[in-house]
C-alpha cells in the first residue's frame, strides 16, 4: 500500500464514528498529510445547526518519529490505529481547535439568520423534534426539505411523497421507502475517489440525485405501469377499503379484468405518505403501483367464466350491489332463480365453493337466506368475459 492509499485509508477511519466510538458532534481528527518531516492534521465536527462537517487546520509539526510511526502502522489492528490517534491528539491545541471551529458555525448561523424569512416556510413538531421546512433549490415548486435538529430529515414532493430520507450524523441516505437500505455519502472517508467532506454538500448532491437518476426512472416506471394496468374506475367502499376496476395487459393484449382491494394506508404509503393528498391522479398511481408489485397473484386467479352459471350471477350481482352484496331468499330463488337453476346447481355450487375456497364469501341457507354472497367475491376472480367481450366494465365511475 503507497503512503498517500494509508492515508486514505487513516481518513476513513477517522471518519468511521462506530469504529472510534466517539460523538461526531464534538472536535476530532479529521486526517492528516505527510510532507518530508512535516505531518499536518485537520480537525473537524459535525454542526447539526449547518447540517454538515466544519472542519479546520489543526496545525503541522515536524515530527520524524510519529511519520515513521505511521508508516509502521497496521490499519488492520483497532488497537493501534486508536493508539496512534491518541498521539496526535496530544499534539493539538483543542482550545484553538474548538475556537476556530465555533467561529466557522457562527459564520454559518449568521448566514442562515439573513435569510430565515424567505427560506424557512415554517417550523413544526414531528416526535418531539423540531423542524425546519425549506425549499428545494434546483427542484422548483413544491419540494421541502424537512430538516431535523438531530441532523436527520427527507425530502417531501409536491403530491407528499417521501424521498432521500438522510442522516448527516451517520453520513447515510436512503432514496425512498422501496429502498431496502442506506447508502453512503460519496465522502473520502469512504472512497478513494469520494468528496472532501469540507466541499461536500449533501443537499445539492442529493437533489442533483433526484434530477439525473430517480425523477427520469420514475418517468419511466410511470410509462411501464400505464402500458401494464389500465384502472377503469375507484371506489371507497363500507369495509374501510379502496377498491379499484383494472385491466392488466400482457403483449399488448388485455389478459385479465380484476377488482383489486386496498386499505387506505397501503394505497398512500405505495408511493407517498400519510400526509399525502389522495387525488385522483394519486389514488390511480397508487393503485397501479401496488397491482404491479403483486401482478404474478392476480394472473392466477381463477377465470370466471369457467365457472358455473350461478355463481357467475352471484358474482355480477355483488359486483353490481351498491352494498357489494348479494342476498337470494327463498322467495327470491322461486320468483327469479328457479326457471333457469335446480338443487343440482346448488351442489355444484357448493362444491365450487371449496374449490376456490369461498367458505367465508359464499353462504348456502345462512339463515333467513338460501344463498348470500359477500363483497371479496368479487376480488377472487378474472372477469375474462368482458375481455372476450371487448367491452368496458359495468364498474368504471
Amino acid at each position: 500500500m503507497s503512503l498517500k492509499e494509508k492515508l486514505q485509508k487513516f481518513s476513513e477511519l477517522c471518519g468511521d464514528w462506530d469504529y472510534r466510538n466517539i460523538d461526531m458532534t464534538d472536535s476530532h481528527i479529521q486526517r492528516i498529510d505527510i510532507e518530508k518531516d512535516d505531518i499536518s492534521i485537520s480537525c473537524e465536527l459535525f454542526s447539526t445547526e449547518r447540517d454538515d462537517y466544519v472542519s479546520c487546520d489543526g496545525d503541522t509539526f515536524k515530527d520524524k518519529s510519529l511519520i515513521s510511526k505511521f508508516k509502521k502502522l497496521n490499519l488492520n489492528k483497532q488497537e493501534d490505529v486508536l493508539d496512534f490517534i491518541s498521539s496526535l491528539n496530544n499534539l493539538v491545541d483543542w482550545n484553538k481547535v474548538d475556537n476556530d471551529l465555533n467561529k466557522e458555525i457562527e459564520i454559518e448561523r449568521k448566514n442562515i439568520d439573513s435569510v430565515v424569512d424567505s427560506d424557512v416556510l415554517v417550523e413544526d413538531d414531528y416526535d418531539d423534534m423540531e423542524a425546519k421546512i425549506v425549499p428545494c433549490k434546483k427542484l422548483g415548486e413544491g419540494w421541502f426539505w424537512h430538516k431535523y435538529n438531530d441532523g436527520s430529515g427527507h425530502l417531501q414532493s409536491p403530491e407528499g411523497k417521501e424521498y432521500m430520507s438522510y442522516d448527516l450524523c451517520t453520513n447515510e441516505y436512503m432514496v425512498d421507502r422501496n429502498s431496502k437500505d442506506y447508502d453512503l455519502f460519496p465522502l473520502s472517508y469512504y472512497y478513494v475517489d469520494g468528496v472532501d467532506p469540507s466541499k461536500f454538500d449533501a443537499f445539492d448532491f442529493m437533489e442533483q440525485e433526484m434530477i439525473d437518476v430517480i425523477l427520469p426512472r420514475e418517468k419511466e416506471t410511470a410509462k411501464l405501469l400505464d402500458s401494464n394496468i389500465k384502472i377503469l374506475g375507484t371506489w371507497l367502499t363500507d369495509y374501510d377499503d379502496m377498491r379499484c376496476n383494472a385491466i392488466i395487459i400482457q403483449d399488448n393484449k388485455e389478459v385479465a379484468n380484476i377488482i383489486a382491494s386496498y386499505d387506505e394506508c397501503d394505497l398512500r404509503h405505495s408511493i407517498g405518505n400519510k400526509d399525502s393528498e389522495m387525488n385522483g391522479e394519486f389514488i390511480k398511481r397508487a393503485f397501479q403501483t401496488l397491482i404491479y408489485d403483486e401482478i404474478k397473484e392476480y394472473l392466477k386467479l381463477p377465470k370466471i367464466s369457467n365457472c358455473s352459471k350461478l355463481l357467475q350471477d352471484i358474482y355480477d350481482a355483488v359486483c353490481e350491489s351498491d352494498a357489494t352484496m348479494c342476498h337470494i331468499s327463498d322467495e327470491d330463488w322461486n320468483d327469479y332463480y328457479i326457471d333457469n337453476y335446480s338443487e343440482e346447481d346448488i351442489e355444484v355450487l357448493k362444491e365450487e365453493i371449496k374449490k376456490y375456497g369461498l367458505d367465508e364469501i359464499i353462504g348456502i341457507n345462512d339463515g333467513e337466506y338460501k344463498i348470500v354472497g359477500y363483497g371479496d367475491l368479487e376480488t377472487r376472480f378474472n372477469d375474462d368475459r368482458r375481455l372476450e367481450l371487448n367491452n368496458e366494465c359495468d364498474l368504471v365511475i
